[in-house]
């Protein structure tokens, strides 16, 4: 059995990670990516990345750099010592 969840959400102007509750009833996007592997991989990784920016782009959010920022933020939390 895998138990595994990492919720984390973050601001848009400087990407600091901001408390968590839950998204019903708030506004912004989210995605559930599954990691596996060694070395660590993410199934259809670039889906998720083109529907992030997608969902992002409905919401009137455009800045040049979120794919940037979304790797940044991924890369941040894929720890290779985390299972």
């Amino acid at each position: 059995m895998v138990i595994y969840s990492l919720k984390k959400s973050y601001r848009l102007k400087d990407l600091k990670e901001t408390d968590f509750k839950d998204l019903w009833g708030n506004h912004g996007i989210f995605t559930t990516m599954w990691i596996f592997g060694k070395p660590l991989k993410i199934l259809f990784f670039e889906n998720h990345i083109k529907n992030l920016i997608r969902s992002l782009q409905v919401y009137k959010i455009k800045k040049k750099s979120l794919k940037k920022d979304i790797l940044q933020i991924i890369n941040k939390n894929l720890n290779k010592k985390k299972l």
